[in-house]
């Protein structure tokens, strides 16, 4: 019945909404209102004021396209073209619900959407489990230096030594210089075995020091990197978000 159709102006004036959101509804949802010619002379049926009057709410409820698109789909048949179908068969034959392309679109954003969340949720877990390891291996590396360095008593051992050192020189330079007597060369004899124990010893320890000097310096080397890739790691997770 062409006097109960209804043009852009009387459904905004039905509906209490302004013209420009009502044409908006019809081009976001143009399977869902039900129209009869073309251009200027398009004219909507009642069932229109419905469409839109949904469209509306589920706006304000913040509800996504693609949650619109299946409600209307559930409740109402596709759109058709009334000039060239019977009036009771519009009214009586149910159309195939075919997803529009909008739908499809909303479909595959969101689809990159969740796989691109998961990648990044996937990265920022591996950063999270990298940083708990870095924060493990320093602490364990401060710990080593520091015991290092508390308790490296080959330097005062060696400290001990070369005092012993110098002053059994001495004292073999004096025996050798005084009386060659027998006593003399007993003495003599058990300064030189005691000398050269002594700088077998200091030997021992002066490789002992080097190697531990050289552990040091790795270790501080070791400790500089881990520190430098831990404070990296350690950015905030935004940051961190914006560079993945």
């Amino acid at each position: 019945m062409t006097h109960d159709l209804l043009t852009i102006t009387g459904i905004a004036q039905k509906l209490g909404m302004p013209e420009s959101t009502v044409r908006y509804y019809r081009n976001k949802f143009p399977d869902f209102i039900p129209a009869v010619g073309e251009g200027r002379k398009r004219k909507y049926r009642p069932e229109t004021l419905e469409v839109i009057a949904i469209i509306e709410k589920m706006f304000r409820e913040n509800r996504t396209a693609l949650e619109i698109a299946e409600r209307l789909a559930n409740k109402f048949p596709q759109n058709i073209d009334l000039e060239n179908q019977p009036q009771q068969v519009i009214a009586t034959t149910p159309q195939p619900q075919i997803v529009s392309s909008d739908v499809i679109n909303v479909v595959a954003g969101q689809t990159h959407a969740l796989k691109h969340l998961a990648l990044v949720l996937d990265k920022f877990y591996n950063h999270e489990r990298e940083l708990k390891t870095l924060s493990d291996e320093v602490i364990f590396l401060r710990k080593q230096l520091d015991g290092l360095r508390k308790n490296n008593k080959y330097d005062r051992e060696l400290e001990t030594l070369s005092d012993e050192v110098i002053f059994l020189r001495k004292k073999l330079g004096n025996g050798h210089n005084g009386n060659n007597g027998h006593s003399h060369n007993n003495n003599g004899n058990g300064l030189n075995r005691k000398f050269e124990e002594v700088l077998k010893y200091l030997k021992q320890l002066e490789e002992k020091q080097v190697e531990t000097q050289f552990n040091l310096v790795i270790k501080e080397r070791r400790l500089r990197e881990i520190e430098k890739k831990f404070s990296k790691a350690r950015r905030p997770w935004w940051a961190r978000w914006l560079s993945l």
